[in-house]
């Protein structure tokens, strides 16, 4: 058992080197959650069918049969101009109803739980929730005060048993996904707080902080650069012949192969290496293996100078936990720039090519739903990386198919 468990961490570490999210209720001072949701969207760069939503919307609903079809327009005009207004300068307001930590003796302060890693602020709207985090909840998150103030502190907020709050919240939205990577699911809110406060519920102010100093004295955040990671032993802004040698030496020798009249990637690639791609899918009753904890496939490309420029990596494992994948990639990488949702969570770091995607992709399938196993005993799940060479392909960007 303890081999089998030293082999599984060993791999995972191979690959990437290398929380349950909680809510907190929004009430009072109510803002417009149709703003709000369309100015995502926008910001996002998500669709929203402005024509079918006004066309449920109950103004349309109580027109008459007459009158309905111009109500119709007019309220698709008033949503196509929110949508159209939607800028990272809008400023929203609410009060949200949470609560303050135990005090943590080892570090001096309480936590405000609406500004914990994974918490979120829940929007309904039109039969879809929206999670709203905060990026810079950290400079809010904790009240410090030394023991002998943090006694009578606690004494005050236990006045009716529940350490309840309420925090003031003043905040903008710049984009989609937990940076965190902590809240996960199809609609997260990326926002930004301009003001917090929170007090009591006698009213009494707890907590203030300033934003614009915590910020201020923020050290600087280096650009994602994925030529400086190694997956697996691979990495890529090497020659292909080095990474042809590197993949021999660890996993057997690869396939390499010019580019030909019928390759069907991106131009700006000269060829491609390949590691038996197949190894890690399981096709029923079409081939002998069943993909098993250990197996690897990988596919890089190179470009006209001999110099790799994207390589997909997958390796199957022992089926493990996704909140421990997850974390594990965000404390190796970083925050991570986007988290999609759905059957194979999908976390991206860097900046995105139109064409060829983000700098940094790990799929997380931590139950095989990508093997496609079927009714197969094999039990494993996968971890997929991408790394591709953004600062490539943004100078190449011309050669790129429209």
């Amino acid at each position: 058992m303890k081999a089998h468990l030293a082999g599984f961490a060993l791999s995972f570490t191979l690959l990437i080197g290398l929380t349950c999210a909680g809510s907190a209720q929004a009430a009072g001072r109510d803002f417009d959650p149709e703003q709000l949701v369309l100015t995502y969207h926008k910001l996002a760069g998500k669709p929203f069918d402005v024509d079918r939503y006004a066309a449920s919307s109950n103004i349309v609903a109580r027109a008459s049969g007459f009158d309905r079809p111009d109500v119709l327009k007019q309220e698709v005009a008033r949503v196509r101009a929110i949508f159209d207004a939607g800028s990272d300068s809008i400023n929203f307001e609410t009060d949200i109803q949470n609560s303050i930590s135990d005090y943590d003796h080892d570090k001096g302060e309480f936590s405000i739980a609406i500004f914990e890693p994974g918490s979120y602020m829940p929007v309904s709207f039109h039969g879809q929730q929206y999670r709203v985090v905060f990026a810079n909840a950290g400079a809010a998150r904790a009240i410090r005060m030394p023991k002998e103030e943090a006694r009578e502190f606690d004494r005050g907020i236990m006045r009716d048993g529940s350490r309840g709050v309420l925090t003031s919240v003043k905040f903008r939205i710049v984009g989609d996904g937990d940076p965190a990577g902590a809240v996960d699911g199809q609609n997260v809110v990326r926002a930004e707080l301009v003001s917090t406060k929170t007090t009591d519920t006698d009213g009494t102010v707890l907590s203030t902080p300033d934003l614009a100093a915590a910020s201020a004295g923020a050290a600087p955040v280096a650009a994602f650069d994925a030529r400086a990671i190694d997956a697996a032993g691979v990495r890529i802004g090497v020659s292909a012949d080095d990474l042809e040698a590197a993949i021999t030496r660890l996993y057997g020798k690869p396939d390499r192969t010019p580019r030909g009249p019928r390759s069907d990637y991106d131009p700006r690639f000269a060829g491609e290496i390949e590691l038996d791609l197949m190894r890690c899918i399981y096709v029923q009753g079409q081939r002998d293996h069943e993909p098993v904890p250990g197996d690897i496939c990988l596919r890089a490309y190179y470009d006209t100078d001999g110099i790799v420029r994207q390589v997909r990596i997958q390796r199957v494992l022992p089926r493990f936990d996704y909140e421990q994948a997850r974390a594990a990639a965000i404390a190796r990488f970083g925050p991570a720039a986007a988290l999609r949702g759905g059957n194979t969570p999908e976390l991206s770091w860097g900046i995105k090519d139109p064409k060829l995607g983000p700098a940094l992709v790990l799929r997380i399938d931590p139950y095989g739903n990508t093997l496609s196993f079927g009714y197969s005993e094999v039990r494993a799940g996968s971890l997929e990386l991408t790394l591709t060479d953004v600062a490539w392909a943004t100078a190449t960007a011309a050669m790129a198919p429209n």
